[in-house]
């Protein structure tokens, strides 16, 4: 009886999983949703190729949303205003927006599709985002599966960043993967440079990014990276500060250091710091 259960389980499963193949490769293939109209904050104008997710549109256009996942719906960063256009909620939306959000017309853009024409409101945060092309200045061994990379600022010259903040590094076309790849790191160098920031990246076995880091990236390369985004970063107060962090968690901990030092700042701060050899 329980072997007839796991193998109808089995089944069941397998069926499921080719039904959600054969969903993509129908819609890739037969629904055809040609050039659609994007509408940005009711004044600028975008024409795009329908069937993509609106994120990934948005960055073809030198517009960067904030992502710390890579647009794989799970951190719920990329919230951008659809007006119109969007379609019904999804539910790989639903456990990231709050009540007032979908009242107000929030959207996870890594989530829906342009199928239409669209009308979207974005903050000018967001449209101040920008792109940099950077050189691999400097890959350092902090152990045997942590660096610490070194990017040299290309083009525009000149990055500004606030400490705490992170970047989303562009991992190009290889091997593991046909298209670009975004994966959002930590800043860890002091934002007061503003040539060059520094990532501290722990391998992921089988990584997308980690991997291409690895085993395929290396020193003078030219690298894209975007932002920089978020909100973590030291607030001017004067309480005591604890911080506390683990592996490579110290990185937007150690660039708020450096902020500490360049200000000299007098505020009594404790930090706990733990990593496995």
């Amino acid at each position: 009886m329980i072997i007839e259960l796991i193998c109808a389980v089995v089944v069941i499963a397998g069926l499921s999983g080719v039904l959600a193949v054969l969903l993509i490769v129908a819609e890739a293939v037969l629904l055809r949703y040609g050039e659609c109209t994007i509408t940005i904050n009711a004044e600028d104008q975008k024409v795009v190729q329908g069937g993509v997710p609106l994120m990934a549109v948005l960055m073809d256009a030198g517009i960067f949303v904030p992502s710390s996942c890579g647009g794989r719906g799970s951190c719920g960063l990329c919230k951008v205003k659809v007006l119109e256009g969007g379609g019904p909620l999804l539910p790989t939306e639903e456990p990231h927006l709050t009540r007032e959000e979908r009242a107000a017309q929030v959207r996870l853009s890594c989530q829906i599709k342009v199928r239409s024409d669209m009308a979207i409101e974005l903050s000018e945060e967001i449209l101040n985002l920008r792109q940099y092309e950077t050189r691999v200045e400097e890959i350092v061994e902090l152990n045997h599966d942590t660096r610490l990379m070194r990017l040299a600022i290309i083009d525009p010259a000149e990055i500004a960043c606030r400490a705490g903040q992170y970047i989303q590094f562009e991992t190009p076309p290889y091997g593991k993967t046909p298209e670009p790849v975004y994966r959002a790191y930590s800043v860890a160098s002091p934002t007061s440079e503003h040539s060059a920031i520094e990532l501290i990246v722990h391998s992921v076995p089988g990584g997308i990014c980690t991997t291409f880091m690895w085993e395929v990236m290396k020193q003078g390369d030219a690298i894209n990276i975007n932002g920089p985004y978020g909100e973590f970063y030291l607030q001017e107060t004067g309480a005591e500060i604890v911080f506390i962090a683990g592996a490579t968690g110290i990185a937007p901990i150690r660039s708020i250091l450096f902020q500490m030092v360049d200000e000299q700042s007098q505020r009594v701060a404790a930090f706990y710091y733990g990593a496995n050899e």
